[in-house]
């Protein structure tokens, strides 16, 4: 049975105006405020949106012609259906990059990327194959190397086995995680390679490139399911903070990477300089070295405080103080997924029973 999709009405509307480009980039997104009045509110120095809103249903579409002062640059699309919304544009990857992209981010905390995990990621690829009823062939993927000898990125196209064919998405991301890695994005296709029916490819961050195939059915197939698992995991991370928590009683998250990765003393030293890079934060290294390293953080978005530490060899304990935001935590955990290593996050007193003390 097919996942719920768009009305009929909205899909044919962005398939009308979406499918006659070369590419569309489509940013998976979550957000509890209305996007229309945030767009034409909240955007960085330099950048105006125009445009109206559509009701369709339960969703609401706005079409807003983006501008840096001077001629109109691109149109952003933009989907919203309660906490899900979707911006999309078919006007090329400089646009997305320069401006599309800029607003995004100018708008956190009220919208936040709605990252997956790589294991998330192949799930909803293989759900798709056996729902929709299509093979997805790999193309071209990016891998990141997980810290320890080193973070690496490698994009490469997948090399094609004997029998001529491009292998499986599955043996893509086994390939990744068998040499001490995971999947960032990755290229796919249905079909033939040459005229394909289903061309896209997909990150980690929530980010689809279309290049054959309809907005409809990438909605339904992909996109839905990354918000959906968007917004369970905002749930974890949400209502942390002392001050929501009975007794101000810390709720803390521990992120487990299931390799001793911080064994070597240089790696953890090393991780406290990847921490002086987190953007627009202060912080203070309270210990660092035997036995464990220990960070203060304040996030200057939203005045946001936790701290990081180091439990054992291969895992980490992130604990909320009085003030600590769900978007935050989100950007953190995405910022310790990118420039250092994936790893699972779940809630501690679940993983290891017990209450943790500062």
């Amino acid at each position: 049975m097919d996942p719920p999709g768009l009305p009929p009405g909205l899909a044919s509307a962005l398939d009308g105006r979406l499918n006659g480009c070369r590419a569309v980039k489509v940013q998976c997104l979550l957000s509890d405020s209305d996007a229309g009045e945030i767009m034409e509110s909240r955007l960085p120095g330099g950048l105006a949106a125009r445009g109206r809103l559509a009701r369709y249903g339960g969703f609401r579409h706005g079409e807003f012609e983006v501008s840096d002062g001077g001629e109109p640059r691109g149109t952003l699309h933009t989907v919203q259906a309660g906490d899900e919304l979707y911006a999309a544009t078919g006007d090329g990857a400089e646009f997305f990059s320069r401006h599309a992209s800029r607003i995004i981010r100018c708008l956190h905390p009220r919208v936040l990327p709605a990252a997956v995990s790589s294991e998330t990621m192949l799930k909803i690829l293989q759900d798709y194959e056996k729902g929709a009823g299509r093979r997805l062939s790999p193309a071209e993927y990016v891998k990141k190397k997980a810290f320890g000898a080193g973070l690496r990125t490698e994009r490469a196209w997948y090399p094609r086995g004997e029998a001529g064919d491009r292998g499986t998405v599955g043996e893509v991301f086994g390939d990744a995680k068998n040499n001490g890695g995971y999947v960032s994005s990755v290229r796919v296709f249905s079909g033939s390679e040459s005229s394909p029916d289903l061309d896209l490819s997909v990150s980690r961050r929530g980010l689809v490139s279309v290049y054959a195939g309809t907005f409809k059915s990438v909605f339904a197939w992909l996109l839905r399911p990354m918000a959906r698992d968007g917004i369970e995991s905002r749930a974890m991370f949400s209502k942390r903070s002392r001050k929501e928590t009975p007794g101000r009683k810390p709720r803390p998250l521990l992120v487990d990477f299931g390799a001793g990765v911080f064994r070597n003393g240089r790696v953890r030293k090393k991780f406290s300089r990847i921490m002086e890079k987190y953007p627009n934060c202060g912080y203070s290294v309270m210990h660092e070295g035997n036995p464990h390293t220990y960070i203060a953080v304040l996030d200057r978005n939203d005045l946001s405080s936790f701290s990081v530490r180091t439990m054992g060899d291969d895992r980490l304990l992130i604990t909320p103080q009085i003030k600590c935001s769900a978007a935050s935590l989100m950007r953190f955990s995405e910022f310790l997924t990118a420039s250092f290593r994936e790893g699972r996050i779940s809630d501690y007193a679940e993983a290891a029973p017990g209450s943790a003390r500062e």
